[in-house]
């Protein structure tokens, strides 16, 4: 701003107004003057200068009004939600598992919340399934199709299933932004508010700054940019701002954190979503272009994702913590940690309380401020490398069955109808489109976007060639309809519940006896008045008395505000969303407890130790945190008989369902059932497997039993997938060198070669219904040509551990009927 503009605003406004002041005031005119230029351009031009000048001061001054009362109005919801932190942390009697135990589990249930505003949001898309539900079991997003939306989005002529999906994206856009302002958010005026447009800064640095300014000087709207006379910028001023945009881009924003002056406080949640958008495409072609060949993804599913939950978990944590939720936490956990200190004695309490702590300080960090990639090119490199690797040894849909014990445990903990969550999981997994558009509007599964929390997803990386396999498999294995039926079985018995009590009890305090869910997810007095005004859904059948977040929006009682509905419209997802992660934990992604526990916060994606603990805990962070959650659900429960009898039927019940896994398995691989008389070494060691594969960890159930696995791996198999390659790698070296020390070599490097192939890198070829056929017709073919009696020798081996086959390993072998009397000698 020029100096004599300066002056002359703050001669207006009678006071020395802050270089802060002065620049939003500046950008709000020319965020003005783009509006005016944007929304009728012809009038605009042929305005003269001064009365473009007073058409642009007037906006900008209800634009500064309307900011000045949300200031306001901010400043005092700050105050409320500060003093009902530290009063609801003081009200917890101090202790051991006192009022930094409270902060702590307040702070997970964050993630719930988060996840539950989501929902919240994506249960309103309407028509993008439908108007690009993709090729291949979803798999590969239609081009053209995206492009249609696209068009629709920026008001194009295009067809009507995709201005359908263009409009309903462009409602949700809006909900999200009303959504995030009632949540006490700042979020600037966003004249081109169609969809995100993130860009990757990888791909904006490679292509170089020449480069990049070229290509975007072809897509940019003209009539967005504009100086600050109204008239339009030249190429070299647009130029000049475009290459100010692409080193901010380029360095993924750290020239403006280096050019910040520090601010002495913490920073305010939601304040990165505040900044002025400075990219605007005249087209949608223009716009396609440039995420395709830009941005951090072209996929309509991916760009709303990320920005919808972006956006939920900076209204979760303002509306918990408050918009200084880093200040405010830190300050409550202070004072939590002194009352709590006060009350103990004993050095041996002191130092559980510290580590209580330190982990709460470190589970804050870890979600408040996640470490990114420290090199995103090595990250994307090694996530391709284990996504291969996964969809090369996974294909099994039985190994997931001890899941099941999961969600028995769960639903006899929590009070819900064990009988009717396995009924709603069958048909869950059983939908068609009709029925996953059901469960959508409900808010419990969210078809195209729900690939993005699948079990063994991984956070912060780019969706490449590897975690597309990965995803493939579990679609073509039936993993992906297994997930569905559990969560959206918990999540709709979960309502059908609340619904039924809503029904019978007047007050909350008289149905907490009967269901411990409303205890844990802080389910409060004022949530169940609403919850009571709800007509209920009576379901996909007729037969169900649902309480769903559409039937709380749609009461017609004017005491209810939307605030009043949006609060228990997102505590009834909450509690569903919060059964599903304990219940069906399998099907779920890891938390960031989770991701504590295992290390993973700490050791960066993109580092040699980062990546290492990666492929270590490949296969294993799943088991782990299903055997977390439910020992965290026994240490709730009084006294030590009843936390052991708790994990004890959960062991039960996971090894009952392990065997059974271990069971189909056999017969996949071309076996006879396995023998399970306990009272022979083949059954004990059946019963081990069967104890391993319940808590998810199969293949170490090989390892302990035999010392190797069924393709002959040792020890190195503990440390990951990924180990055990590079391990036979290394040994095949090493033997290389040997055979030219010798001169000679009489080693199948062949076959090695080709068996390391088959457990490494064929995907999709250990799915369920292929493996046997695969094995015996083609993979046996090539061993015995390359090394005859190969597959003699498998069979051998496999028989002296006890086994017996119905298709014998051997491309000649004859096919016979499986002997289930094999399971009982």
């Amino acid at each position: 701003m020029k100096q004599e503009c300066a002056d002359a605003i703050q001669q207006a406004a009678g006071r020395q107004l802050s270089k802060a002041e002065l620049d939003g005031i500046e950008e709000r005119i020319r965020g003005a003057l783009r509006e005016l230029s944007m929304t009728d351009e012809a009038n605009f031009l042929s305005m003269p200068p001064n009365e473009r000048y007073a058409a642009a001061a007037n906006l900008a001054k209800e634009w500064m009004l309307r900011d000045t009362v949300r200031a306001h109005e901010q400043a005092l919801t700050e105050a409320s939600r500060k003093a009902k932190l530290f009063a609801d942390t003081a009200a917890v009697k101090p202790g051991l598992k006192g009022q930094v135990h409270y902060l702590k589990n307040e702070l997970v249930n964050i993630e719930q919340r988060t996840n539950a505003v989501s929902a919240n949001f994506f249960r309103q898309l309407q028509g993008l399934h439908e108007a690009d539900g993709g090729k291949l079991f979803g798999m590969f997003q239609d081009p053209a199709k995206q492009r249609d939306i696209a068009r629709g989005l920026f008001g194009e002529p295009t067809t009507p299933e995709a201005k359908r999906a263009a409009d309903s994206i462009k409602q949700l856009m809006n909900t999200v932004a009303e959504r995030f302002q009632r949540a006490g958010l700042t979020l600037n005026k966003r004249e081109d508010y169609r969809t995100p447009q993130p860009q990757d800064p990888m791909k904006a640095s490679s292509a170089g700054k020449e480069q990049w300014v070229n290509d975007h000087m072809q897509w940019a709207d003209r009539r967005a940019y504009v100086n600050a006379d109204g008239t339009r910028m030249s190429d070299d001023q647009l130029r000049s701002m475009l290459e100010e945009s692409w080193r901010s881009i380029a360095t993924d924003g750290a020239n403006k954190r280096g050019e910040a002056p520090p601010s002495g406080g913490s920073a305010l949640v939601g304040g990165n979503k505040n900044a002025p958008r400075q990219l605007f495409f005249k087209n949608s072609d223009a716009w396609s272009q440039a995420m395709q060949k830009y941005g951090r993804t072209s996929n309509m599913y991916e760009l709303l994702g990320a920005h919808v939950r972006g956006m939920s978990k900076d209204i979760a944590m303002a509306e918990t913590f408050g918009r200084q939720a880093d200040k405010n936490y830190k300050q409550a956990l202070a004072q939590a940690y002194e009352a709590d200190h006060g009350t103990l004695s004993g050095e041996k309490d002191f130092r559980r309380l510290d580590t209580l702590r330190n982990k709460t300080e470190r589970l804050f960090d870890a979600y408040v401020n996640p470490e990114r990639p420290q090199n995103a090119g090595v990250a994307n490199a090694m996530a391709n490398l284990r996504g291969l690797i996964a969809s090369t040894q996974l294909g099994s849909l039985f190994g997931a069955l001890p899941d099941l014990a999961g969600i028995k445990m769960a639903a006899n903990y929590s009070g819900l109808p064990a009988m009717r969550v396995f009924r709603n999981l069958v048909d869950g997994m059983a939908a068609g489109a009709e029925k996953k558009d059901f469960l959508h509007k409900l808010g419990v599964w969210q078809e195209g976007f729900q690939h993005m929390q699948h079990r063994v997803v991984e956070d912060g990386l780019n969706n490449g060639w590897g975690n597309w396999l990965n995803e493939l498999t579990h679609r073509m294995m039936g993993l992906n309809a297994f997930d569905r039926g559990m969560r959206s079985g918990i999540g709709r018995t979960v309502m059908d519940t609340l619904g039924k009590f809503t029904r019978e009890h007047d007050t909350l305090a008289s149905a907490e006896g009967e269901a411990r869910m409303l205890q844990r997810r802080g389910v409060t007095e004022d949530h169940w008045a609403v919850w009571k005004k709800a007509e209920l859904d009576k379901g996909y059948s007729g037969n169900e008395r649902l309480l769903t977040p559409q039937a709380i929006y749609d009461i017609k009682d004017p005491s209810v505000t939307l605030q009043m509905k949006d609060a228990a419209a997102e505590k009834l997802l909450e509690v569903a969303y919060g059964e599903m992660q304990y219940g069906a934990r399998g099907a779920s992604p890891s938390t960031v407890e989770d991701k504590v526990m295992l290390g993973t916060d700490k050791y960066v994606a993109g580092t040699v130790a980062g990546e290492l603990n990666r492929f270590m805990l490949q296969f294993k962070s799943v088991p782990l945190g299903v055997f977390r959650q439910q020992w965290e659900a026994a240490k709730t429960l009084d006294g030590w008989g009843a936390k052991t009898a708790y994990m004890a039927k959960f062991a039960a019940y996971s090894m009952m369902m392990g065997a059974l896994a271990t069971e189909i398995k056999a017969l996949i691989n071309g076996q006879n059932p396995r023998n399970m008389n306990p009272d022979t070494p083949e059954g004990r060691k059946f019963w081990m497997e069967s104890l391993a594969a319940g808590g998810g960890l199969g293949i170490y159930g090989d390892l302990f039993a035999n010392g190797q696995t069924a393709a002959g791996a040792g020890l190195e198999t503990l440390f990951g997938p990924g180990f055990s390659a590079m391990s036979d790698l290394v040994k095949e070296a090493r033997q290389a060198v040997t055979d030219a020390e010798n001169g000679e070599s009489k080693h199948p490097y062949a076959l090695k070669a080709v068996q390391w192939v088959r457990r490494n890198a064929t995907p999709l070829m250990n799915l369920w219904y292929l493996k046997a056929a695969f094995n015996r017709l083609v993979y046996d073919n090539i061993q015995d040509t390359l090394a005859p009696g190969t597959s003699d020798k498998q069979r051998q081996r496999m028989e002296m551990r006890g086994a017996s086959y119905w298709w014998a390993p051997g491309a000649n072998s004859e096919m016979n009927t499986p002997d289930l009397s094999k399971a009982f000698e």
